[in-house]
């Protein structure tokens, strides 16, 4: 059940990464200003993409070993990337250019999706094991 949730996952949140990037390159080349293409754009995903990922195979991986936890692992994982973005947008932020806007806009375009996504996933893991729970106790 866990491999097929986690292929699951890993489809979800591929498959929401490349319609967004396809839908951002658009938008870059040719409707927004060339200050949203001036900066290094591809590190949002190679940062944002593998945050996301692992947060979810965590969450997924300790609600499979002990379900009542689940919910402070999530909040720690959370705690993490909050500081990995601090971290991230560091170099941009101070000196603040023209372009540390732009770049805040479209990392955070990309990381509110991401977050409802993760969300979505680990509401509907929880929901299977009550649903499974409720099964096994009609059955007894």
């Amino acid at each position: 059940m866990m491999s097929k949730f986690m292929l699951k996952a890993g489809l979800e949140v591929g498959l929401f990464t490349v319609l967004f990037a396809v839908v951002h390159y658009y938008l870059i080349h040719n409707t927004l200003s060339i200050n949203y293409s001036a900066g290094p754009v591809w590190i949002i995903y190679a940062v944002l993409i593998p945050m996301t990922l692992v947060t979810v195979f965590i969450s997924a991986l300790k609600f499979s070993i002990d379900k009542t936890s689940v919910g402070k692992t999530y909040l720690a994982l959370v705690v993490i990337k909050i500081v990995v973005t601090i971290a991230f947008f560091y170099p941009w932020l101070f000196p603040k250019t023209e372009f540390s806007v732009p770049l805040a806009k479209q990392f955070f375009a990309l990381f509110f999706p991401l977050l409802f996504i993760e969300l979505k996933l680990l509401v509907g893991l929880l929901n299977k094991s009550l649903d499974e729970n409720k099964k096994s106790d009609e059955n007894q």
